[in-house]
């Protein structure tokens, strides 16, 4: 019973560093690098108060090894035809990068940037053949807003800052605020020092990244560090990066107030591995995954890095299948 419930936590932990990874990304690199970049992805025209900003590399994920191989079985390939039939877009060739904005303090819907060849005209075919989607039309400022009602105060907006970049917001007033920086009426994120402090780290070739500034992100409540000083300890920013290539590699990296406070996180968390070593010991698969993981701090930094060989992951996936929904 001890076996089988230690290789679920294995396995859990696994596909929670591997989901972590998925979802969010960086890499460290140079500020004209990301204001390059912002320029096509929608990234300028994101107000200034907002702090957390998510990059998805649309072909570079689904075309890595990981993802090429998850999705190559006939059942995989089946479902996501049928998706791509039901909502008449393919991620895989209409929709090349995906842009995510919004601020963790404030009530109001996060902005959605997708870009893609042709969008325009891609979405226009898909309004046609479901109309539904579409309650009405509306201008702000010289751009067309395709409105969807939903039965609340919060209206679902979308609008084209270009033939291929399509905002999207599930509230019409924070879709109008990008349009507002984009004209130039408000400040844009370029502004937020905090955001940009953490963004002038990544890498934009990195196929997905994340950052959380002025965040104050609790740890989860557990006995274990109930009592301890760690138990008030709060992430003040973290960023994560990393790449699905040979191996699903990157780092995850916690802004803590002071470095005594990150170097007791980081002694606790080495702790936490030899423990899950040492009773992983006669389980090779679990113990190679473990392996893959380690701590650092650097100054109030917390560091996780994370090596996963890609051979291990896959092996994982398959005998997971079930709990992925991959079948």
């Amino acid at each position: 019973m001890g076996k089988v419930r230690l290789t679920a936590f294995m396995a859990s932990l696994a596909i929670a560093v591997l989901a972590s990874i998925l979802l969010l990304n960086l890499k460290p690199g140079g500020l004209p690098t990301v204001r390059a970049t912002a320029q096509s992805t929608g990234f300028a025209y994101f107000p200034d108060h907002y702090d957390v900003v998510v990059h998805l590399n649309v072909n570079r994920v689904i075309n890595s090894p990981l993802l090429s191989r998850l999705i190559s079985d006939p059942a995989s390939l089946q479902k996501l035809d049928r998706a791509v039939r039901e909502i008449g877009l393919d991620p895989r060739s209409d929709i090349s990068e995906v842009l995510i904005g919004g601020n963790t303090q404030k009530k109001e819907m996060p902005v959605v940037f997708l870009r893609g060849p042709q969008l325009r005209d891609k979405v226009a075919v898909l309004l046609n053949r479901k109309p539904e989607l579409l309650a009405k039309r509306d201008n702000y400022k010289g751009y067309e807003l395709m409105l969807r009602a939903n039965g609340d105060a919060r209206q679902p907006a979308a609008a084209f800052f270009d033939e291929s970049l399509l905002a999207v917001s599930g509230e019409r007033r924070a879709l109008e605020s990008a349009i507002d920086v984009r004209l130039g009426v408000s400040p844009s994120i370029f502004h937020n020092n905090p955001m940009m402090n953490l963004i002038s780290h990544i890498n934009q070739t990195e196929p997905i990244w994340l950052a959380v500034a002025n965040g104050r992100l609790n740890l989860p409540p557990n006995p274990a560090w109930s009592a301890s000083p760690l138990a008030q300890a709060k992430i003040r920013s973290l960023t994560v990066y990393g790449n699905l290539d040979m191996a699903v590699s990157g780092k995850i990296i916690g802004f803590f107030d002071d470095a005594q406070t990150a170097k007791n996180f980081s002694a606790m968390g080495r702790g936490l591995l030899a423990f899950g070593k040492m009773q992983a010991a006669q389980q090779a698969e679990a113990l190679q995954l473990l392996d893959g993981l380690s701590f650092d701090e650097y100054q109030n930094q917390v560091i996780l890095n994370v090596q996963l060989p890609f051979l291990e992951v896959e092996r994982l996936m398959n005998n997971h299948r079930s709990f992925l929904n991959m079948r």
